[in-house]
């Protein structure tokens, strides 16, 4: 279990309870901060890392510019020293303006996913899967350019519908307004639609692959991917799965899916679906 308060891993037994912690923010500049981190193998931790660019400020103004980040992976020891780094790629990025920055709502996401022997990771803006292997080099990229989508204008104006309608009854009219032209201004916008949203791996090694959902700003209560792509560990597409409404995708445990479903009042609850292939008939 990752603190992202302390920056350090904890490992429990589902019996025993507590068993150690390991201080990951060894080593971390300010500006390369531990974003998550996962035990890989037997005695290594994989801990992505968040860095910032430098920009020069904005004068005052209704300028906008994306302000972008970037991530890097590095591998740990059982004490939480820096073992080996990835190189760095594109992590999310903001909206700058003369006071400050903002989240934006079709920012991508970087992702990373720790199988047995691999790590997956990139910058989710494309379709595209890098792999790292021991002794932590890159061994290889998946790449599906079919599965590249534009923003449409229609999907573009429903997520500001629903951000319309969270905060209409905070803000007075001009200043919503306002509120709603700066988040969803097309300098903001990415060319194409960012690919991919989190990755998970099973006990097979088969890569689950969830397609971006924007985020919804002012709501704890994201909308999670309904499509997911499964691709086996040789990179041979799978699968395709689509799942109902308000239904998010926690884990996969041999034969079965583990979600986490949400009823019209935002109640949870946790359900287990067996996994059945579809008839070849």
């Amino acid at each position: 279990m990752f603190d992202r308060t302390h920056r350090r891993l904890s490992y429990w037994h589902v019996q025993s309870g507590y068993i150690r912690s390991v201080d990951v923010s060894a080593g971390a500049s300010l500006d390369a901060w531990p974003d998550d981190a996962w035990a890989w193998g037997d005695s290594l931790i994989v801990v992505p890392q968040l860095s910032s660019t430098t920009m020069e400020s904005i004068p005052p103004g209704p300028g906008l510019r994306k302000w972008p980040m970037y991530a890097q992976l590095t591998v740990r020891d059982r004490a939480g020293g820096t073992v080996g780094s990835s190189s760095r790629f594109d992590a999310m990025y903001t909206g700058l303006y003369d006071k400050g920055d903002m989240r934006v709502v079709f920012s991508n996401n970087p992702f990373a996913a720790v199988a047995r022997d691999r790590v997956y990771f990139g910058s989710g803006m494309e379709f595209r899967v890098s792999i790292l292997g021991a002794p932590f080099t890159k061994v290889g990229e998946w790449q599906w350019d079919a599965l590249q989508e534009p923003i449409t204008s229609d999907e573009v104006q429903a997520v500001r519908a629903e951000r319309q309608a969270i905060i209409a009854s905070q803000l007075p009219p001009e200043r919503m307004q306002r509120v709603l032209d700066m988040e969803f201004a097309p300098e903001l916008l990415p060319p194409m639609r960012p690919a991919i949203g989190r990755v998970l791996v099973d006990a097979d090694q088969r890569v689950w692959l969830e397609r971006f959902e924007p985020i919804r700003l002012g709501t704890p209560v994201q909308t999670p991917g309904a499509i997911w792509h499964v691709i086996a560990a040789d990179g041979r597409p799978l699968a395709r799965l689509r799942l109902p409404a308000r239904t998010r995708l926690e884990d996969i445990r041999g034969g079965q899916l583990l979600v986490m479903q949400r009823d019209s009042l935002d109640i949870e609850t946790i359900a287990l679906y067996p996994l059945v292939r579809p008839s070849t008939r």
